[in-house]
């Protein structure tokens, strides 16, 4: 069974006790492997925040932690009305990606590829916090700052800045990822590509899908729109823009498509690096 031909002796079973101890070891080393594979890929399924008197600790383990992290900031004080928007960077190297293949596949295609994912894991920051007050917008770049900041210094994928878009609405941008030796590489923000974009009356969610047209024509990848979390935003379609401009980046048409909706969106920016695409969602 292990491969290891063991004969049954007559004096005290040595040979059986071989054969035994082999398969317990073979047993033990399946497991823990499955436990490490468990273990490595093991997540919490949303960020959490722990507060005191006077500071607060936010708390992700996420391929994309930074991401958790703005979940949790819109769970626990959604109530000031704080938008903040996320862009992944274009993600291409084994330093800032792991593989996420299902075992059971991986072994029945060896020689095809996998499923990667960001290379993020466990994050923790902490920040000053008064409760029941409503944050300045000072209070809130200090705040948003601080994290992105511990981020960078976490060892998790890429490398964030914080940017202010309008009055109470920020985005949280990849600017840098690994190149293939290790080091950090500066990549530029896919949304502040300029596009052109004819100034008509659309739903927005036409708005949005040309935009995503134009900005892959620009950058050479796919940038798709999916909607509100992967369906169709009824929302956007049933809500009437007039948006355009000659050169401007896709970042502006998307902040006055949004701007014009009937409701509050954020935007949430992904990057699949097996396909080297992007996916905009709601």
């Amino acid at each position: 069974m292990c491969g290891v031909d063991v004969k049954w002796t007559h004096r005290g079973g040595i040979g059986m006790r071989f054969h035994v101890c082999v398969l317990v070891l073979v047993l033990i080393a399946t497991a823990l492997h499955a436990q490490t594979y468990r273990k490595t890929r093991s997540y919490i399924p949303e960020g959490e925040i722990e507060e005191n008197r006077t500071t607060a600790r936010v708390i992700a383990n996420d391929p994309r932690p930074l991401l958790q992290v703005i979940g949790a900031f819109e769970k626990e004080y959604g109530w000031m009305g704080l938008l903040i928007d996320y862009e992944d960077p274009p993600y291409e190297s084994k330093y800032d990606l792991v593989d996420d293949t299902a075992p059971q596949w991986r072994a029945e295609h060896p020689g095809s590829n996998g499923v990667t994912v960001p290379s993020g894991g466990y994050f923790e920051s902490t920040y000053s916090e008064v409760h029941g007050v409503r944050w300045s917008s000072e209070k809130t770049e200090k705040v948003l700052n601080k994290v992105v900041h511990d981020y960078n210094r976490s060892g998790n994928p890429g490398g964030f800045i914080v940017r202010k878009e309008e009055n109470g609405r920020y985005a949280i941008v990849g600017t840098a990822i690994k190149d293939g030796s290790g080091h950090s590489k500066p990549v530029a923000a896919i949304l502040d590509t300029p596009i052109s974009l004819v100034s008509e009356e659309r739903s927005a969610a036409q708005t949005l899908t040309l935009i995503c047209e134009r900005l892959s024509a620009r950058v050479g990848s796919k940038v798709e729109y999916f909607g509100f979390g992967g369906m169709v935003d009824m929302v956007a379609v049933q809500s009437t823009v007039t948006v355009g401009g000659e050169n401007v980046p896709a970042r502006t048409l998307l902040l006055q498509t949004v701007d014009h909706m009937n409701s509050s969106r954020i935007w949430r920016l992904s990057y699949d690096a097996d396909a080297k695409e992007y996916a905009l969602g709601f």
